[in-house]
């Protein structure tokens, strides 16, 4: 849709000013990303959702970004002064099980808290970063509501897999890809 307003991605004039990252997006802000999927490289995603979560641990947000039937995740913190992203396809989470894991498990190594500490998926070890109660604000508002978050990193550090538990509801095991800053433009609306 946007495409089809702006001509090829290269007429889409950047309305960018210095200083201003996905950390700056509001809904109905568009994004491009490139590097992370080829059948993503043209695609300008408009912003439809935009969710914050807060912990002790750091503050976080991931914002969901749609063209036609392509929807894409991508989560966004500061650390140091430095941006974190990760970007992930809308895909359905799977559960524990899926990738060897048990309630038990999580629990001792979330009483351990030790980076030592790794997951085996598909012959990769992703190891422990941080376990974590946190508060989700669905597009930033209301009273939140809380959920406790998993974090662990590849051995290359180029991909987190996100582990988070619901009230009510099953554990959700997701996949994510660590991506540069700059292979994020963000337009302004």
């Amino acid at each position: 849709m946007f495409r089809s307003l702006f001509g090829k991605k290269k007429d889409l004039p950047s309305v960018n000013t210095d200083g201003v990252t996905i950390k700056d997006a509001v809904v109905g802000d568009v994004f491009t990303l490139n590097g992370f999927a080829v059948q993503y490289d043209d695609s300008y995603f408009i912003i439809e959702e935009l969710n914050k979560f807060t912990s002790k641990a750091g503050d976080w947000q991931e914002l969901l970004g749609g063209e036609n039937d392509h929807k894409l995740w991508l989560s966004c913190s500061e650390a140091g002064g430095s941006l974190y992203l990760t970007a992930s396809h809308d895909d359905r989470p799977v559960g524990l099980s899926n990738i060897g894991l048990t309630d038990d498990d999580l629990i001792q190594l979330d009483e351990e808290q030790s980076i030592d500490n790794y997951v085996e998926v598909d012959d990769s070890r992703y190891y422990y970063r941080t376990s974590v109660e946190a508060t989700f604000f669905k597009d930033g508002k209301g009273n939140g509501e809380g959920c406790y978050v998993w974090d662990f990193v590849s051995e290359d550090e180029s991909s987190v897999l996100t582990i988070d538990k619901w009230e009510g509801m099953p554990f959700h095991v997701r996949f994510s890809e660590v991506i540069s800053p700059e292979s994020v433009t963000l337009y302004k609306q």
